[in-house]
């Protein structure tokens, strides 16, 4: 029964890490504050995601943001944009994601 758990437990791990599209862990989830949504950028591309011009963090992963209309750029830095710039809206307290550059 120990080798059958381990070997579960092995290919959990091996599952892609990509977020579903409407939800997150409920621990992920309680860990934002009021105010707060969490920014899922889905993207062939790796590399940065700005958010009105700031860096937030990267593509394909959880990026912890204010909710509302939010500005978003892919760009290797500063002004090297790699996409043009589109707006969501995040919901409070909840997850919601975003393909850009495909």
């Amino acid at each position: 029964a120990e080798a059958e758990t381990a070997a579960a437990a092995s290919t959990a791990k091996a599952a892609p890490q990509e977020p579903p599209a409407a939800t997150a862990g409920s621990t992920a989830l309680a860990a934002l504050t009021a105010g707060q949504g969490y920014l899922y950028v889905a993207s062939p591309l790796s590399t940065n995601v700005y958010l009105y011009g700031n860096l937030a963090g990267t593509t394909n992963q959880r990026i912890i943001t204010k909710c509302g209309p939010r500005f978003i750029r892919l760009g290797t830095e500063l002004g090297k944009w790699q996409t043009e710039g589109l707006v969501q809206i995040v919901k409070c307290g909840a997850l919601t994601r975003v393909e850009m550059g495909q």
